[in-house]
């Protein structure tokens, strides 16, 4: 296994991780949030949304990484 599919993988997990569907449920620690919360407002406290945010700034370095080593700029 190379760091390319390492990449892949660890960029495919989060990112179904950041766009899973849970309706009613905080995006970041699932706890219990209004279900009519559009999915930007869907977090229990302001520390939730900044930590989904962290794994999200993950997911775009990661991806901006492979992109580089694919050769794309």
């Amino acid at each position: 296994m190379t760091s390319y599919d390492v990449d892949e993988m660890i960029g495919s997990i989060i990112e179904n991780w950041l766009t899973k569907n849970i309706k009613g449920k905080c995006r970041f620690c699932g706890a219990p949030v209004s279900e009519n919360l559009k999915p930007v407002d869907q977090f229990c406290s302001d520390e939730c949304r900044a930590n989904w945010q962290k794994v999200c700034d993950a997911r775009i370095a990661i991806g901006k990484r492979d992109l580089k080593r694919r050769g794309y700029d």
